[in-house]
């Protein structure tokens, strides 16, 4: 579960998107944008909108990779709109081009 707190402390937007734990949230360095990994095999890309005491997140894109744990992820390309996964204990990177 992805909870995103406002300054006043009180929670502005909460996501349920995985059915299992979470191993890795990355938010994108420039757009308003995060992306999430889970021992479920999917990967999830949120947008964020609205001002930080009314947030809403909607999913841009999921996308299910077989056959790894994922541990980590990672914005990539000259313009971010890449997405790395780094896979538990194997020696090959997933990439997901022009996601965005």
């Amino acid at each position: 579960m992805v909870k995103l707190i406002n300054p006043s402390g009180s929670i502005a937007c909460e996501i349920s998107a995985h059915s299992r734990s979470l191993n890795a949230l990355v938010c994108h360095p420039f757009k308003p944008v995060f992306a999430t990994c889970s021992d479920d095999t999917f990967i999830h890309v949120f947008n964020v909108s609205g001002d930080k005491n009314e947030l809403d997140c909607n999913l841009v894109k999921g996308s299910r990779v077989s056959d790894y744990s994922l541990c980590g992820l990672s914005f990539a390309g000259p313009t971010f709109s890449s997405l790395v996964a780094s896979p538990y204990d194997y020696k090959t990177l997933v990439v997901l081009e022009n996601i965005l």
